[in-house]
């Protein structure tokens, strides 16, 4: 029964290398909205023009002087923005958390991160519409996470430079939710899935995503990647994303 552990051991092998390639797909990701500041194996740190912790984030971190490195990057963050850390098993830093802690930042939100294999989606009769005036979907946006009109100007102005396909889904005529679909290769990345809180609970955030999933396949990519809010987790399991681990993101 000696096999047993080396069968074992090869099994977590294989999801540590999964979740590895997952995390550097949403790194190109992040790298092809607005060029990293850092992407190193020390770092991969990105920094907007956007004053939001979210917005400015280092998203993993390798080092042996945690404390020295932590130090290092918060004073390169731009004057005027907060900024995240990510805590998840790619990290190589011991003490990171306890380092963070002692410098003010709180975990905001744990993130799951997903990707799914992409393949043919039945799409309903949803009256989904490419962005034409991205007045809509950045409202929605501001809504839908909590953001203030300053964000989401600065938000709209980094889409709208994007080379990215950004949807609306409309109900009763009305426009109610979003998503957008990022190329990156043969890879993708799915973002800004949100709905207006006047039409939630009604499966169009379901929608966008099964729209979305369409989309990747007929645009030839091989895998999405995205990473969800706790409370979405369960649609994007639904829908057949694969879970690889959580990320921690401490603020401030």
């Amino acid at each position: 029964m000696k096999f047993i552990p080396i069968l074992l051991a090869s099994m977590c092998a294989g999801e540590s290398m999964k979740g590895f390639e997952a995390l550097k797909q949403l790194e190109i990701c992040y790298d092809t909205m607005s060029p990293a500041y850092e992407k190193s194996d020390r770092s991969f740190t990105w920094f907007s023009e956007i004053p939001h912790f979210l917005f400015n984030a280092i998203v993993h971190l390798n080092a042996d002087r945690t404390g020295e490195a932590v130090d290092d990057l918060i004073r390169q963050v731009p004057a005027g923005n907060g900024v995240s850390f990510w805590v998840h098993p790619m990290n190589r830093a011991e003490g990171l958390v306890e380092k963070l802690k002692e410098e003010g930042f709180v975990l905001a939100i744990t993130c799951p991160l997903m990707s799914w294999k992409t393949a043919p989606v039945a799409v309903g009769d949803v009256d989904i519409r490419p962005v034409v005036n991205w007045g809509p979907f950045v409202q929605i946006t501001e809504v839908g996470f909590g953001f203030d009109s300053v964000v989401g100007k600065k938000y709209m102005d980094l889409l709208q430079r994007l080379d990215a396909e950004a949807y609306v889904i409309y109900c009763e005529g009305k426009p109610a939710g979003t998503g957008l679909l990022l190329p990156t290769g043969e890879w993708g990345g799915i973002f800004n899935i949100a709905v207006h809180p006047d039409f939630r609970n009604r499966g169009l955030a379901h929608d966008m995503m099964r729209f979305l999933m369409n989309r990747s396949h007929e645009l030839g990519m091989r895998e999405l990647v995205l990473f969800s809010s706790p409370e979405a987790a369960k649609i994007y399991r639904d829908l057949g994303f694969e879970k690889h681990f959580d990320i921690e993101i401490y603020g401030r």
